[in-house]
């Protein structure tokens, strides 16, 4: 019936619990992640080891990127070799 709604009935955690705040909290993250491996990847690898390698090293990537440009806007030196 229009009046129920299947989300809402399969949700791992309830909407006012501590755990869903923590985990819907990481969703745009996660969706974001994906994004930028599916423009980066022509196909990802056939083993699961090496498609959480992917995962995994792409989210480094991001994070040393984003760590470079917080770096940048504090106005600290490089990370890597101390230069401006």
């Amino acid at each position: 019936s229009p009046a129920t709604n299947r989300g809402e009935g399969v949700r791992l955690y309830a909407p006012d619990s501590e755990q869903f705040r923590h985990v819907y909290g990481r969703r745009n993250d996660t969706e974001s992640l994906h994004a930028t491996i599916k423009r980066q990847r022509t196909h990802m690898p056939a083993s699961i080891l090496d498609q959480e390698f992917v995962v995994l090293a792409t989210a480094l990537a991001q994070n040393a990127i984003a760590y470079n440009q917080w770096r940048k806007d504090q106005d600290l030196q490089n990370a890597y070799d101390n230069t401006a």
